[in-house]
């Protein structure tokens, strides 16, 4: 997940500086904060979509225990293409600034 924290940040960086206006670090910051939270909404609604329905009682029950190791593997065993998943979401939201 470390790779995709990666590929996040370098996603706002590259919205940001497509931006041609003068900003603020604290306006920077704030964007950062704004895009990384609508990134990872993102990705939610697209993992959400691909865990398969039969699955989807149990990833409920999965999340209530907050053991991200275990939500993790879940994850990459259950939603077919995971890494996939997520970058694809992760690329998506970028077009929707970058064109």
């Amino acid at each position: 997940m470390e790779d995709n924290e990666k590929i996040i940040e370098q996603c706002i960086d590259d919205i940001i500086s497509t931006m041609n206006e003068d900003l603020s670090l604290e306006i920077v910051e704030q964007l950062k904060s704004d895009y990384r939270t609508r990134i990872e909404d993102r990705i939610n609604i697209a993992i959400l979509d691909n865990i398969p329905k039969e699955k989807q009682k149990e990833f409920e029950n999965l999340l209530d225990t907050e053991d991200e190791d275990k939500i993790q593997d879940f994850l990459f065993k259950n939603v077919p293409n995971f890494g996939g998943v997520v970058i694809n979401a992760i690329k998506e939201f970028r077009q929707l600034y970058i064109k």
